[in-house]
């Protein structure tokens, strides 16, 4: 696609979502829906990427979110859905997992939960396009994906 073009979709939406853009629309006096629904992505999209930047991580950290993961197919948005994993992941083996990447599970967990549906929406986002990309497992493959790596895990407190 020409740099400044646009694609065009046709997307099906519900009589809820079409009035919630449509008074999106009026309150930023947009005469244009479809660019109000541009709008939104683009809100989406920077919201995603600074709630992703919110949550340090030590690469094993990191390390042990996409194990958890493993994939490369990003779910619906589900509130919670890596916080859910790794309390799911750390409940069925305890201590697996912490000893396996050497970090603190009951640490990362809580620094998940305290994050928000937002940040871990986003993290799950990310830890997707890692294995999409069949990242690195180094600090510059995880950041390639937008992931906050910081060498001291510590550096954080939930």
């Amino acid at each position: 696609m020409e740099p400044g073009r646009y694609k065009n979709w046709q997307v099906p939406m519900t009589e809820e979502i079409e009035a919630w853009v449509e008074g999106r629309c009026t309150r930023a006096a947009c005469a244009i829906p479809t660019r109000q629904v541009l709008s939104e992505l683009y809100f989406l999209q920077t919201h995603l990427t600074l709630e992703l930047g919110r949550i340090p991580l030590s690469v094993p950290e990191a390390l042990c979110i996409a194990d958890v993961q493993q994939n490369a197919i990003l779910t619906l948005p589900v509130a919670s859905q890596v916080a859910l994993g790794l309390e799911t992941s750390f409940g069925l083996a305890p201590g697996l997992l912490g000893k396996k990447w050497g970090i603190d599970e009951s640490a990362i967990l809580a620094k998940v939960r305290a994050a928000g549906p937002t940040a871990d929406h986003a993290l799950a986002d990310a830890t997707s396009a890692w294995w999409a990309a069949h990242g690195s497992r180094d600090r510059s493959g995880l950041r390639a994906v937008g992931l906050n790596i910081v060498d001291d895990e510590t550096s954080w407190k939930a």
